[in-house]
């Protein structure tokens, strides 16, 4: 860590994240209308107004649906799939504030550096989808699911490098990146979805062991839609990724807990 310069990482549910460095804060995938039934948005919604930058991984509503809402709340520049991008220019959101990830360069915001890094949505396996397809349809939410389902789609799906102070932050939506990707680069934290298939572990280890970070930290595991699958547990799976990857420190992202990144980064 450089001089007094601090990190901090607070989950926000589902992808969602705000990260702050020094004086810098960036917003990432919020969502904040959750239906009654499940978790709600941990944070007053005003603290968002402070969001030097708003990015959205891809255009799913979990991810997207609020993007609107915060970029008016904040009045920051936006980075987001061109689809997103274009949703919020037809709502009124200035133009020249919507960066789409598709061809976004390197830029920095404030004292935060930003990489836009092409990725892959995580491919759903059946048994998951099983799942969720029984639970939505018990629950009386299958067809309000397959209307968020066309009504927001995925458009593109992009990772983040952030570039703060000493530390690289690697910010994932959606664990589809190919490991030859991952190599590409060694962050010294990921923050990583826990979330879209029922070998979640399996996923972890890969993405552990292709980008090496000396900190990994799970999230997308809670419940953000009534009867949208159970909740993930990413707890039962440190134990076996300590023992195989006993260089990294690897964490589970609790709701509203402000993580200290130099302080977990021991």
């Amino acid at each position: 860590m450089t001089g007094n310069s601090k990190t901090t990482c607070t989950w926000l549910g589902t992808a969602g994240w705000l990260i702050k460095h020094d004086a810098t804060t960036i917003v990432s995938d919020p969502y904040l209308s959750r239906p009654p039934g499940v978790t709600p948005f941990p944070l007053p919604t005003e603290r968002l107004a402070d969001a030097d930058a708003v990015l959205c991984t891809h255009g799913h509503f979990d991810h997207a649906f609020d993007m609107e809402r915060v970029a008016r709340l904040s009045g920051a520049p936006v980075w987001a799939p061109g689809v997103v991008c274009e949703r919020l220019r037809t709502g009124g959101i200035d133009a020249a504030r919507l960066h789409p990830n598709e061809t976004a360069d390197v830029t920095r915001i404030g004292d935060i550096g930003l990489e836009v890094v092409a990725s892959e949505h995580i491919r759903y396996d059946l048994p998951l989808a099983a799942i969720t397809i029984k639970a939505a349809v018990l629950g009386g939410t299958f067809w309000d699911l397959v209307d968020l389902g066309i009504g927001w789609p995925m458009g593109s799906n992009s990772d983040y490098l952030l570039y703060a102070g000493d530390h690289t932050i690697y910010l994932s939506g959606s664990l589809g990146q190919s490991p030859a990707r991952m190599r590409e680069h060694r962050p010294d934290v990921a923050l990583l979805p826990y979330n879209g298939r029922t070998d979640m572990e399996r996923v972890s280890a890969v993405a552990a062991e292709n980008l090496r970070p000396r900190l990994m930290v799970f999230h997308h595991w809670d419940d953000f839609y009534p009867h949208f699958a159970p909740p993930q547990a990413p707890d039962l799976a440190l134990g076996t990724l300590r023992r195989r990857f006993a260089h990294i420190r690897f964490h589970v992202a609790q709701l509203a807990d402000p993580m200290d990144v130099d302080t977990l980064l021991g």
